[in-house]
């Protein structure tokens, strides 16, 4: 199972991201978030904590532009994750400079259809609906349109919200993601993440 944790803001959540063998780790690019850390803290915390080659570093955007995009890649980032009403060309663009994934808060099925247009990227993300958190919100999926998301789309299937330690197995069993995308379910507070939980949920994740 392969497994992202999302909305790192610190040194110390990012070396138990590290430490507990996730695959991904995810940073929230957008200022409105309350886990947002800007380019310029980032690339100071990635200069500190030296990240292995295996482990993607994932830049979380809602409706940028490519200069603020390039300014996360400057940053350290090798990946870009699509959180907003971004067009599938604009994924194309970001694409010849990175890998993209697309996600979307799926509220119907013509979320699954947007996500289809977006032949550049190599991952798709469904996460709870939420009009103005985006993600982060602590609320499960839809989990209905989750399955239907999986078994439609060929591409990655990552699944995000209200996931945590208690009903991961249950969720994972119901829509069988290819990878799973956690951030309030290992947190504190918001950006404040717990690394025992960090470490626990990744474990119990990789039998799954």
């Amino acid at each position: 199972m392969f497994v992202k944790i999302c909305g790192i803001t610190r040194a110390e959540d990012l070396e138990a991201v590290i430490k507990s063998g996730a695959d991904a780790v995810g940073f929230i690019a957008w200022p409105k978030s309350k886990r947002y850390i800007s380019p310029e803290k980032l690339k100071t915390l990635l200069n500190a904590i030296p990240c292995p080659a295996k482990l993607k570093k994932v830049a979380v955007f809602v409706d940028a532009d490519m200069e603020s995009v390039q300014r996360y890649l400057d940053a350290g980032i090798d990946t870009i994750q699509l959180h907003g009403e971004e067009s599938p060309d604009f994924a194309s663009e970001i694409s010849k400079l990175a890998e993209v994934w697309k996600a979307i808060g799926l509220k119907d099925n013509c979320d699954i259809e947007v996500l289809r247009q977006f032949t550049a990227a190599s991952k798709l993300l469904a996460d709870c609906f939420d009009p103005v958190l985006k993600g982060g919100t602590g609320r499960t999926c839809n989990l209905t349109l989750a399955k239907e998301a999986k078994s439609s789309l060929s591409k990655p299937f990552i699944l995000a919200g209200g996931l945590t330690i208690e009903n991961l197995t249950s969720i994972v069993n119901a829509v069988k993601p290819d990878g799973i995308d956690v951030s309030s379910g290992v947190e504190i507070s918001p950006g404040i993440k717990d690394p025992a939980k960090i470490h626990e949920f990744v474990k119990l994740a990789k039998t799954l």
